[in-house]
């Protein structure tokens, strides 16, 4: 197989030293395929002392989303069902199809959050 990280490298395998999405494409007589990955890199044991918020709030079938003092990387949420309703490097306003319980996963630069979602709205 051959393999083609984000780094440029071309091994099976890589190390990293800094947070971030490493991704790898690998080609062989099988075909290809791709992967990513978010690899957070902990130096010290000062970073998991420090607690960070994340503020959720539903009006309508509207889900907003801050993070203060953090910058949103990614965020996903999924119905009940496991089906991606959004997915994205985040923002404020998320339209929710309808009433029901949602799985909201969001990934900052200081930390990772999964919280419920319900939405019940006339």
């Amino acid at each position: 197989s051959q393999y083609l990280w984000s780094t440029g490298d071309t091994t099976q395998t890589i190390e990293v030293m800094e947070t971030g999405e490493y991704s790898v494409q690998v080609t062989n007589f099988c075909g290809e395929d791709s992967d990513t990955i978010f690899v957070d890199v902990i130096v010290g044991i000062e970073l998991l002392k420090k607690e960070y918020t994340l503020l959720v709030y539903v009006r309508d079938k509207y889900l907003f989303v801050d993070a203060p003092a953090q910058k949103i990387m990614r965020m996903l949420v999924l119905n009940l069902t496991g089906q991606t309703i959004y997915s994205g490097k985040g923002k404020g306003k998320i339209y929710l199809p309808g009433n029901g319980l949602y799985i909201l996963k969001v990934r900052t630069d200081k930390q990772v959050f999964t919280r419920k979602v319900l939405v019940n709205s006339n």
